[in-house]
């Protein structure tokens, strides 16, 4: 839920990642202005999961390998681009290759000329963004959660082979 104050101060979804990460980016703008959200484990949402995903054909493909990297684009502090580049063009890497594996090669390489033409809108976005933002580089790294999401089973197994092969 969000008062009508932060969609004034913040913005609206954006519209070009339609579906997919689009509530972490308004979130994350969110967080740059300075607004605070609470966790209320009481409540109870009702969200039928895959309901759209589940019946168009490599629409999770698409929409996951567009809007992934917006996230930091639009959001993420200069200072920490390079400390986060590694992990998100793994992640990206392999969100592709997964993609490829399982047949989605068409949307996995559409997307990709989709991507060539709107970055540059999200790079002026992220100016945009940045340029407003009410918290320090710290405040924002401070803020996140320094794990990975609770449904990446992959990416734990895959993080435990990597901290196996390194204390070798």
């Amino acid at each position: 839920m969000f008062k009508a104050s932060f969609f004034k101060d913040v913005g609206l979804y954006d519209e070009d990642f339609f579906a997919y990460y689009e509530d972490v980016d308004l979130g994350l703008r969110g967080q740059l202005r300075g607004w605070k959200s609470r966790f209320v484990p009481e409540a109870v949402v009702y969200h039928a999961t895959g309901s759209t995903s589940s019946r168009v054909k490599g629409f999770t493909t698409y929409q996951t390998l567009k809007n992934y990297p917006w996230i930091i684009i639009k959001n993420v502090p200069a200072r920490l681009l390079p400390m986060m580049y590694h992990r998100f063009i793994l992640a990206h890497f392999g969100f592709f290759v997964s993609a490829v594996k399982r047949g989605q090669i068409i949307p996995s390489t559409r997307v990709l000329l989709v991507s060539l033409v709107l970055t540059p809108k999200k790079v002026w976005q992220r100016y945009k963004i940045q340029s407003i933002r009410k918290i320090t580089t710290k405040q924002f790294l401070d803020a996140l959660v320094k794990d990975l999401p609770p449904n990446a089973e992959k990416l734990r197994r895959l993080r435990a082979k990597y901290w196996k092969l390194k204390k070798k």
